[in-house]
């Protein structure tokens, strides 16, 4: 996959999500005067236009940065229950360094500054909550397989994420340049008018 982010994107790169391209206006002249004759009618139209657009993508962006801060919270989550699940087979199942254990004394977090102890008998399964009021029983190798999936999934969604979000600056931009060189053309007409 290439980096746009870090190597700007091509004329030819088409948003795998859909995002519309802004087309730079080389000749705003040229373009006033194929829509017609009454030049601050049809400026006004196309700034309108422009400015509707650039709504859009900050519209597009607002909502991109609320995923990706959804995802921040979720990844280390998704990493920290990994590792949990992982440290439970390790336990039971034990390795070449330790034998298997019948039970694990450890501690849980209640709330930020509150933890009670518990013990875990041995087990091969494990409750993931899912979300949406949901909690499935998984095997440990289930669970850890279901957990490296959605890690995955999640790291992708967020290069995604922050693609889109550098492809949406540079439409921003390009539809910011549109507007100033549309309006400048107006004042410019208006005055020659004077």
């Amino acid at each position: 996959m290439t980096d746009y982010i870090l190597n700007g994107f091509p004329d030819s790169y088409e948003n795998p999500r859909k995002i519309p391209k802004a087309d730079f206006i080389e000749d705003v002249e040229v373009l006033v005067s194929k829509k017609g004759s009454d030049v601050q009618e049809i400026v006004q139209q196309i700034y309108r236009e422009l400015h509707q657009k650039h709504q859009n993508y900050q519209y597009f962006e607002l909502r991109l940065h609320e995923s990706r801060e959804q995802l921040k919270t979720k990844i280390p989550e998704i990493k920290k229950t990994v590792e949990s699940v992982k440290f439970l087979k390790k336990a039971f199942d034990g390795d070449e360094d330790s034998e298997p254990q019948d039970k694990i004394e450890t501690h849980f977090k209640l709330d930020e500054t509150i933890f009670a102890e518990a013990v875990i008998p041995k087990t091969d399964r494990v409750a993931l909550w899912l979300g949406c009021d949901i909690m499935v029983e998984y095997s440990l190798a289930e669970a850890l397989e279901l957990l490296n999936k959605n890690y995955e999934l999640a790291e992708q969604k967020l290069k995604e994420i922050n693609e889109d979000l550098a492809y949406l600056k540079d439409q921003k931009t390009t539809t910011e340049v549109n507007m100033s060189r549309v309006h400048n053309f107006g004042i410019k007409k208006k005055n020659e008018k004077k």
